[in-house]
């Protein structure tokens, strides 16, 4: 019995992956800091639906270029000018400009957000969060997950 499905990516996702990859290790010898890179979201939801079932796969046929990229360790914006300012010593242009949308919780947007393009894909970053909800509001109050990340072991993913 097989735990995951096989997820194929399409070679400008393996670069991607490799650029995303190559950023956390450069993060990692320049400033001592582990950062851990995972996507999520929709574009996730989609591959491992297009996996697990034909039929559905048929019904999915268009390709997801939105991927949301979570981090544990600093905001998506710190890390998206880190990779830019990573790729940009390696030469490649695969990434575009980047936009930081500032948290707003008057709005519900309790996180910063940064925005860019790598290749024809869009890219979400932002950092882990936990969501706490009270008896007393419908909306969650968001918490860092940095100070409980360091609390757990053995939990890397990349």
């Amino acid at each position: 019995m097989t735990c995951c499905p096989e997820i194929v990516l399409t070679p400008k996702e393996e670069r991607l992956r490799k650029a995303l990859v190559a950023t956390a290790d450069h993060i990692k010898i320049k400033e001592g800091k582990d950062v851990t890179v995972r996507l999520a979201g929709g574009w996730v939801r989609d591959k491992v639906i297009r996996t697990t079932s034909s039929l559905t796969a048929k019904l999915l046929s268009i390709q997801c270029n939105d991927l949301d990229v979570t981090l544990d360790s600093q905001t998506g914006y710190q890390f998206a000018l880190k990779m830019k300012n990573y790729l940009d010593t390696t030469g490649s242009s695969d990434l575009t400009s980047i936009t930081k949308i500032e948290s707003n919780p008057a709005k519900s947007k309790h996180l910063e957000t940064a925005t860019t393009r790598f290749l024809d894909l869009d890219l979400d970053f932002v950092n882990l969060r936990s969501e706490e909800y009270t008896t007393t509001s419908r909306i969650p109050e968001m918490r860092n997950l940095e100070r409980q990340r360091k609390t757990r072991q053995g939990e890397t993913v990349q």
